[in-house]
């Protein structure tokens, strides 16, 4: 991101939670798990995964992916998960 303030990421946990919770909903990887610190390497404590001590392989499935095979999501989806944040893991 390139972004100056120390604490940049902050900026954007609940955008990327946002993405995550929809692609676990949808049945894809959880793209949100490649967005990564700069110094450690690793996302934030908040990343969404599939299950439980799966980053490296939520990573590999992200860039496996074929991502133009799935529709841009509309801002009425992207709403609802949002909406339904209750229900996250």
């Amino acid at each position: 991101m390139k972004r100056k303030e120390p604490n940049a990421g902050l900026f954007l946990s609940r955008q990327l939670g946002i993405l995550g919770n929809l692609c676990l909903e949808n049945g894809l990887p959880p793209i949100n798990c490649i967005v990564v610190n700069k110094s450690t390497r690793v996302p934030g404590s908040e990343v969404v995964l599939t299950g439980d001590d799966s980053l490296d392989d939520d990573q590999k499935a992200v860039f496996s992916y074929d991502w133009f095979s799935v529709r841009v999501p509309t801002t009425g989806m992207l709403r609802s998960v949002w909406e339904d944040r209750a229900s996250w893991k």
